[in-house]
């Protein structure tokens, strides 16, 4: 009998104004250390797959990078299924680095799967070895990749 599963894939919301986050994020005070994922939590706690975007900010900025990490990091604790992010073939750097805290974060905790899944975007100035790396260091952090 065939299975199949669902993913859900919830970009990281702050309250107040988004655009603040993602371009200037000290304009949003003291919102941005709560950020929202609601529907890959929802997701995570029902024993399917929970994912955060992380295509929509930019991780090269400190205070959005804690954030998110914050985030991907309080995901991968929960128990039920599993977690993971998407983000762009060229955030590879930066989302690695989130990838890497969280798995280490799953695997002390007593939460169900600890192998996070990841998706890996690319646009038409992504080289194919651009991609590959991306591809190849992922699963070097034991995830299964899309």
């Amino acid at each position: 009998m065939a299975s199949f599963g669902i993913i859900a894939l919830t970009a990281v919301s702050f309250p107040g104004e988004s655009e603040a986050i993602v371009s200037k994020p000290e304009e949003a005070g003291a919102a941005q250390t709560s950020p929202h994922y609601g529907v890959a939590f929802a997701a995570k706690l029902a024993g399917e797959a929970g994912l955060i975007n992380l295509e929509l900010h930019e991780l090269a900025d400190a205070a959005v990078s804690q954030a998110v990490t914050t985030a991907v990091v309080k995901l991968s604790r929960k128990p039920g299924g599993r977690y993971g992010i998407k983000y762009s073939a060229r955030q590879s750097d930066e989302a690695l680095g989130i990838l890497s805290q969280a798995s280490i974060n799953a695997s002390s905790s007593a939460s169900g799967n600890a192998r996070p899944l990841v998706i890996i975007s690319s646009d038409v100035s992504t080289s194919f070895e651009t991609l590959s790396q991306a591809v190849g260091t992922a699963k070097s952090l034991g995830a299964t990749v899309f």
